[in-house]
């Protein structure tokens, strides 16, 4: 199990009717490409009315030992959710999980603006190429 989980969540989902065309579009996503980090998933879980995982999650590589081109995947996925933003007007946010402290931290919104790709490129220490 990798000690780091990029998440990307629905926020403020209310409505079962949008979560269960959410969780076809995220396992068609899934499916649709070749990924560099191999362990994605689909998350569906409601712990309470306020409480509600809906999304993916992807095991990162750990640092210094990242396949070639693995920061394509996060991209992929901040795209997706641009994509889902636009047809159903949800937002989501994007994180990583931490599995030994069980601790996470959004790291950016994907809205109905420009999502930040540059912060999120330097939160996790992926620099572009000199």
């Amino acid at each position: 199990m990798a000690q780091y989980t990029l998440y990307a969540y629905a926020i403020g989902l209310e409505s079962h009717r949008i979560a269960d065309q959410l969780v076809e579009r995220f396992h068609g996503f899934i499916a649709s490409r070749e990924w560099r980090c191999p362990e994605v998933w689909t998350i569906n879980q409601q712990r309470t009315d306020g409480d509600w995982e809906l999304g993916l999650n992807l095991s990162l590589p750990e640092p210094h030992d990242e396949p070639l081109d693995w920061y394509s995947d996060v991209e992929a996925i901040v795209a997706f959710c641009t994509e889902l933003r636009r047809e159903y007007q949800q937002d989501f946010v994007i994180g990583i999980a931490d599995a030994r402290t069980g601790c996470g931290e959004d790291i950016i919104e994907v809205g109905s603006g420009q999502p930040a790709y540059e912060y999120l490129r330097r939160f996790i220490g992926v620099f572009p190429p000199s």
